[in-house]
């Protein structure tokens, strides 16, 4: 019931925040967005050695199948614009009016990086966006609105293309006329 009723995550989105309030601390343990804090007091390569193990064996799992893996990373709201994510910035404890680092990402991506893992980095993208776009997120739950999809979609496609294009069979490629 409670991941799929659309009434009771409508009312706890809702009401919550009358209630009960986040964890703030900085603490992975606790705090579900400790790394983009100022009080993080954490180590980014440490806090994130079991994702970047799993990383690796999903690499290596689709490796022995000829697929390839593409990891991508975006930004939070907050990482994005002063006015985006306005609700939910102030219920986790962010913040009103302030940007904040897109440090673990750029973790995510060095990671990858280092270990030949293809990496789609949505993040110039969406901080490029122009003031027109605004909103690109739901105030409150952070999710993309319509115009953040399309920025997700046009960078997906941008940094894919090249790819597909190198990995496209010869057989598809037009016959020129004789």
């Amino acid at each position: 019931m409670k991941e799929h009723t659309r009434l009771y995550n409508f009312l706890r989105r809702h009401l919550d925040p009358l209630f009960a309030r986040p964890d703030t601390s900085g603490d992975l343990g606790v705090d579900k967005y400790a790394e983009i804090r100022e009080n993080y007091g954490g180590n980014y390569d440490q806090d994130f050695v079991l994702t970047y193990r799993y990383l690796e064996k999903i690499r290596d799992l689709l490796a022995t199948r000829g697929i390839p893996l593409w990891v991508a990373v975006y930004p939070y709201g907050l990482q994005v614009s002063e006015n985006e994510w306005d609700v939910g910035r102030r219920f986790w404890g962010f913040q009103p009016g302030k940007i904040y680092p897109t440090t673990p990402q750029e973790h995510v991506v060095r990671f990858c990086q280092s270990k030949g893992i293809p990496v789609i980095n949505m993040i110039p993208d969406f901080q490029a966006h122009e003031p027109r776009d605004y909103p690109l997120y739901f105030r409150s739950d952070g999710h993309w609105l319509p115009a953040g999809h399309a920025i997700a979609a046009a960078s997906i496609f941008k940094q894919l293309l090249p790819f597909l294009k190198r990995a496209e069979p010869e057989s598809h490629a037009p016959v020129s006329p004789s």
